[in-house]
């Protein structure tokens, strides 16, 4: 056997808090040190939406140099329904949005119609869960039927007054969401009508 010098790094990439885990004893102490001599914390994507532009048209490019194309463009709406995402698959999840829109893109500029109908879906769902907390904690004297039936009409909104995806979206039974709509004089028409 002949000895070989080897100059190396060690590079470790983890979404667990080490030291904490090391106190818990759920990671060696040893290793920990061994391997933590320079700590990078770098933020979930949602904590610096900023980039997230300049990722897409890097995304773009590294896609369009792969297939041999011209960069597509991006209409400002793409983009900002992007940014408005949460994106709990970080980077990854954007890229895979990008791809997706790329691929289903028949022009040479993303719009949102390019992004897919489970993203948009999740988008919306994400933006109107948001919109629904502000509404619900800004008025301190809300009564429960007023939130029940604020919560009511976001999902028939969001399901397009299709009661049966609706009430399960609500996790109630089909029978007591019409009942419900009879109670505060909703109608899933005006739901339709609105989008």
């Amino acid at each position: 056997h002949k000895q070989r010098k080897v100059d190396f790094r060690v590079l470790v990439a983890t979404n667990r808090d080490l030291n904490h885990d090391v106190k818990e004893g759920r990671f060696r102490m040893d290793l920990f040190y061994r391997i933590s001599v320079i700590t990078l914390t770098i933020p979930a994507l949602r904590e610096h939406n900023s980039d997230i532009e300049e990722l897409v048209h890097y995304f773009a490019e590294q896609i369009a140099r792969r297939d041999g194309t011209l960069p597509k463009k991006m209409d400002p709406d793409f983009i900002n329904v992007l940014k408005k995402y949460a994106w709990p698959g970080n980077i990854r999840e954007l890229q895979n949005a990008v791809e997706c829109s790329y691929l289903m893109c028949e022009t040479d500029t993303l719009t949102s119609k390019d992004l897919s109908d489970e993203f948009l879906s999740m988008s919306c769902k994400e933006v109107q869960s948001a919109s629904i907390k502000d509404r619900l904690s800004s008025d301190d004297n809300l009564s429960l039927e007023d939130a029940e039936r604020i919560i009511i009409a976001s999902a028939l909104k969001t399901n397009k007054g299709n009661l049966t995806k609706a009430a399960r979206q609500l996790g109630i039974a089909k029978s007591t969401l019409y009942l419900k709509l009879e109670k505060y004089g909703l109608d899933r028409n005006l739901a339709i009508a609105s989008n």
